[in-house]
């Protein structure tokens, strides 16, 4: 083997490892965008060494079956839905880290492209597998040190993989795939002692245990039935287990239907906090409602990572009652539920097709007879596990690292599988052969090696501008000018719509603190204000421009306007058509009618201190029919004020804001 050769095939153990592991206490999303980013690099560089090895070996090898076509087919569909999704940008990034946004899965695609080219041989299989069974077992330890001494500055239930329900997902598979794989290990790992994966497989059951007992939530349960039937099922049918061995698969299995059918309640062994998720048959209507817009979103959804605006658009209004009344759920309770308001009927039935081509070639691969027993023992071992994860998308919601190890599982599976009758060939193109072809090849590699710079290079630009625009935020109660600086860096780095609405507030505090400022002239302040105000106008105008299915960006737009009503003219005009427009996007807050009604009041306080002026003219110099008009407008403004109060409170009848303006406006 190669130098080159050996590189690659440690980048790729050590993606393996470090992902689900891998957090930074960075940025907002300590987990999942760290882990986009890591991920990234990793595939970039692997990209990179891959064209490195083919000029060098004049070769170039493609291994092109029908799993590789199913995944290339959900990704094309996925493609498609971004070019016509109602945000683009969202939908190729998901900018609040979304783990089914459309980069996210082109990154497990070429997880999965690489695992089956670079991981030819039976060895550099187990030893991916034991990679993910290691990091597991860090991921369990660091979740107990967080869970006992609280060693990172988060809830108690922080880990590394977002979820402590993906966890458990995670460690059920891992633990139920690693006890049929422990005769590989064994053997790949010969130099470690015996009873080493024995030992640290049996505390990586009995943590996995205690987080199924703390949880005792129906779905993990329904996991550990699968695993166990999984194991089972391979166990018996390969004659590798005899009667002691079946014992452990079956206490698995009468425990897990025990806790699924009897429920019963037992002391949490650890502190865990309560995950919150839209329910299946929010999921569901959200879906359906979302379908019905027309043919083009039927067909293809509204585009991957917007299914919080969705949510939004259609969600109950009992939620208001709950403490999770203004959260954005950016996923719906199970994965394929999301994927009918994102990927459509074409995004879904390409996300079946896919999970059908892998089961129905690995079921033909396990039950051909003519394979050797070790590699087919290994194979159906693979397609154990990616089903398990595969299953987890009919009853989980999207997570970032559960997806890689589906996709990583679906490489290895092909890796070990590769041959039979179900291949659709082996394309080999050998430098030399023709000029043409040569320059061909080598245009295109060079492509791919532009690509995957600029690609870390624009990485490196969004990473940047996020660490700076959460500075500007930490800083705005200290120095706001400052803030102003750091949030306009970036904006100019990345122009994202959190950044520039962050920078809009920037401008209003300044235009707040000016107001408050005696020591500045009248005419210096004048026109400070006046270019603050522009710039916290357009700032939100930009986002709302750029995004404007995000009702966040038209509530922050109408916030802008509402606080430059006694500034400037036209102002609340405007925030009442951004209010309404944010209304229309969600119409199930009750804080969007309430800002109504404030902007509402805001000017009929304007309007009656310049009544008051007319008043205190003199008797012959009142202009009585101005007057009039202007108490009019009052009456009208406080009349839709009282009715958008009224509108709020029947979406959230206990919102107190509500209640105590409407008492202040005595209506």
């Amino acid at each position: 083997m190669s130098l080159l050769e050996k590189i690659i095939k440690y980048v790729v153990y050590l993606t393996v490892f470090a992902v689900p592991i891998f957090f930074l206490p960075l940025t907002v999303y300590p987990v999942a965008y760290n882990k986009q980013v890591l991920l990234a690099c990793f595939v970039f560089v692997l990209l990179i060494l891959w064209v490195v090895r083919t000029i060098i070996n004049k070769k170039l090898s493609l291994n092109f079956d029908k799993l590789s076509l199913a995944v290339l087919v959900f990704i094309v569909i996925l493609g498609l839905a971004t070019i016509f999704s109602v945000s683009i940008g969202q939908s190729f990034w998901g900018q609040s880290m979304e783990a089914d946004s459309l980069f996210n899965f082109f990154l497990f695609a070429l997880v999965f492209f690489f695992a089956s080219q670079f991981l030819t041989e039976k060895k550099e299989v187990i030893i991916s597998v034991g990679m993910v069974f290691l990091s597991d077992i860090v991921l369990l330890i660091l979740f107990l040190l967080q869970t006992w001494f609280k060693i990172f500055p988060w809830n108690v239930s922080f880990t590394p993989i977002d979820s402590v329900y993906a966890l458990t997902f995670l460690s059920i598979g891992v633990f139920g795939l690693s006890l049929l794989a422990l005769p590989y290990f064994k053997e790949t790992f010969s130099r470690l002692p015996r009873i080493f994966f024995p030992t640290i497989l049996t505390f990586q059951g009995l943590l996995t245990l205690c987080l199924l007992i703390s949880i005792n939530s129906w779905i993990p349960w329904l996991g550990l039935v699968f695993i166990a039937l999984m194991i089972l099922w391979l166990g018996l049918g390969d004659g590798s287990f005899g009667l002691k061995k079946i014992f452990l698969p079956l206490l698995l299995l009468v425990i897990s239907l025990i806790f699924l059918i009897a429920k019963p309640t037992l002391p949490k062994l650890l502190e865990i906090s309560p995950e919150v998720m839209p329910s299946y048959k929010t999921t569901l209507d959200v879906g359906g409602k979302t379908i019905t817009e027309g043919a083009k979103i039927f067909l293809l959804g509204t585009g991957p990572a917007t299914f919080g605006y969705q949510y939004f658009l259609y969600r109950p209004s009992q939620i208001n009652l709950t403490d999770f009344g203004s959260v954005r759920f950016s996923q719906g309770h199970f994965q394929f539920g999301t994927l009918l308001t994102t990927g459509g009927i074409f995004g879904v039935l390409a996300g079946l097709g896919l999970l059908a081509v892998f089961f129905w070639l690995g079921i033909k691969k396990c039950l051909d007879k003519s394979q050797d027993f070790s590699d087919k023992s290994l194979s159906c071992l693979l397609l154990a596990g990616g089903l398990y994860f595969w299953f987890f998308w009919f009853l989980a919601p999207a997570n970032f690292t559960l997806n890689f190890i589906l996709f990583l599982f679906m490489g290895l599976w092909l890796a070990i599988s590769r041959q039979g009758d179900f291949a659709l060939g082996q394309k080999e193109i050998n430098f030399g052969s023709s000029p043409f072809k040569n320059f061909v090849l080598i245009l295109i590699f060079v492509i791919l090696v532009v690509v995957s710079f600029l690609g870390l290079w624009s990485l490196g630009k969004r990473y940047t501008a996020h660490l700076i625009n959460l500075q500007g935020v930490k800083v705005a109660s200290k120095n706001i000018d400052e803030s102003i600086g750091l949030l306009s860096r970036a904006v100019r780095l990345d122009a994202e719509d959190l950044y520039l609405r962050n920078l809009a507030d920037a401008y209003l505090l300044k235009v707040k603190s000016l107001l408050g400022n005696q020591a500045i002239a009248e005419k210096e302040r004048t026109t400070l204000l006046g270019q603050n105000i522009q710039l916290a106008v357009t700032a939100a105008q930009i986002a709302q421009n750029q995004n404007p299915v995000d009702s966040l960006n038209w509530f922050e737009l109408g916030i802008v306007y509402e606080n430059i009503i006694p500034l400037t003219n036209e102002a609340e005009k405007n925030a009442l058509l951004s209010y309404q427009e944010a209304a229309r996007l969600d119409p199930q807050n009750p804080q969007i009618p309430f800002q109504i009604a404030r902007t509402n009041v805001t000017v009929a306080k304007k309007l009656e201190g310049e009544l008051e002026i007319l008043r205190k003219a003199e008797e012959k110099e009142r202009d009585m029919a101005k007057e009039n008009e202007i108490q009019k407008n009052i009456d009208t403004h406080l009349l839709a004020a009282e009715e958008s109060l009224k509108k709020s409170l029947e979406l959230k009848a206990n919102f107190g804001p509500a209640k105590e303006l409407l008492e202040q406006i005595g209506r």
